[in-house]
């Protein structure tokens, strides 16, 4: 851990010890025992180990985001949810968003602006940073609704008392604004590895990760520029515990250019040939089906924003 610099290092606790650790969190020495006393109070004032109310990271990555950030902040800490730990990576923005972060300095527990190598090295950021025992990941445009973490953990409990054990991952529904073709559809859907192994099928923004999760599969894979939270599910294949809200509980403004939406569908061959899911023939063809679908969604949704249009000026 290492909050507003109120602590010079990070932090972890082995065996009731706290330890220094570099910046992968790997143990170097035990901390000083005043730095433990500092550090279990300031744990104990912010109800970190609350067995009612397990404390959530809310993990938000950006870059020059000016016009969607404030948004997305505000969506967060108007959380019903009573527990909850929000950190920011910025990479460098060079435009006003370091202004409006600041502007709510006192409702975010951590924030850093830096050079980083994409949203999944910011993102690993924020776990190495994190203390929660749920994680969240939200992007610099994306919108929460008020009560999408407190629906997410009733769901994860829930889960819990009726199996005997944690779920891995527990997802939701996210509704798309396609902004520039001014259209918008509901996305996410339960996990199933049938479906699942051949491409992405639940909703990544909002949705809650267990730490134990990356204790046992490791951080996101910084060769992804866009599939890197599909890769992270797949490697635990068919025995990742997942759990599902049909309720959607986040708003995600999108704008998949032709070139970005090819380069996530190579990307998700590359994680099914690569962890051995799939041979590469047949994901070679499932690539080609995927992107033939994803070229004939963008043609289905422009030809819905010109009869619009159409309609609309007529009707003038």
């Amino acid at each position: 851990m290492r909050k507003k610099g109120l602590f010079k290092h990070n932090y972890k606790k082995v065996e009731n010890t706290w330890y220094i650790c570099d910046q992968y969190i790997n143990p170097l020495k035990q901390a000083p025992g005043e730095i433990q006393e500092k550090i279990e109070r300031f744990c104990r004032e912010r109800n970190f180990f609350s067995d009612k109310f397990p404390l959530v990271s809310v993990i938000t990555a950006s870059l020059n985001s000016e016009k969607t950030i404030e948004e997305t902040i505000k969506s967060v800490v108007a959380q019903s949810y009573p527990n909850l730990e929000f950190i920011v990576i910025d990479g460098g923005s060079t435009d006003r968003t370091l202004e409006i972060i600041k502007k709510y300095e006192d409702s975010i527990d951590y924030w850093v602006s830096e050079r980083d190598r994409g949203i999944y090295d910011a993102f690993n950021k924020g776990v190495i940073l994190s203390f929660g025992k749920w994680i969240v990941f939200l992007g610099s445009d994306d919108i929460m609704v008020q009560d999408a973490i407190e629906t997410l953990i009733r769901h994860s409990i829930q889960f819990e008392r009726e199996r005997g054990i944690e779920p891995d991952y527990c997802s939701a529904k996210v509704k798309i604004i396609y902004e520039g073709e001014k259209y918008e559809k509901i996305f996410g859907k339960r996990w199933d590895w049938k479906e699942f192994r051949f491409k992405m099928t639940t909703a990544h923004p909002a949705s809650l990760h267990n730490r134990n999760l990356f204790d046992e599969v490791g951080l996101f894979n910084t060769e992804y520029k866009i599939a890197g939270d599909y890769e992270l599910l797949l490697r635990k294949k068919e025995k990742l515990k997942a759990e599902f809200v049909d309720k959607v509980v986040c708003i995600v403004r999108e704008g998949v250019s032709k070139k970005k939406g090819k380069l996530g569908l190579k990307e998700a061959l590359y994680a099914q040939v690569k962890l051995s899911i799939l041979p590469p023939s047949i994901a070679n063809a499932y690539f080609y089906i995927h992107y033939l679908r994803f070229l004939g969604g963008k043609l289905k949704r422009k030809i819905i924003y010109f009869i619009k249009n159409f309609m609309k000026k007529i009707s003038e």
